[in-house]
């Protein structure tokens, strides 16, 4: 499978918005589903096959070696700004950071990874 993150980068490429919804990810398209363009189709279905790990993803968890990371929230000074306002990539990871379900940046924490 393709990393939850590359997985969610690559369908905000195609325009498809990610939510969680009653505790499951769902998927908002940008056409009818009967419309879907072919290469976005495979996309979609790896979503549905790994739904888990890709909602896990969203709610801020990392499975990596069997150790779950939490994705903490975004400093209000970095989302007030609009960029992350810290100076090296030692203060904290980077993780990206989605509008509209376009990738418009990376945040080194990440509350605002699901904003619309």
């Amino acid at each position: 499978m393709t990393s939850p993150s590359e997985l969610v980068n690559q369908l905000a490429g195609h325009g498809i918005a990610l939510d969680i919804k009653d505790g499951q990810v769902r998927a908002k398209l940008p056409w009818p589903p009967s419309q879907a363009p072919p290469e976005a189709r495979p996309l979609l279905a790896e979503l549905k096959r790994h739904k888990q790990e890709v909602t896990a993803w969203l709610r801020g968890y990392v499975e990596e070696l069997g150790n779950r990371y939490p994705v903490h929230p975004t400093r209000p000074r970095c989302m007030a700004a609009g960029h992350c306002c810290w100076v090296s990539e030692t203060d904290c990871d980077l993780y990206p950071l989605l509008r509209d379900g376009r990738l418009s940046g990376l945040c080194r924490e990440r509350t605002g990874a699901l904003a619309d």
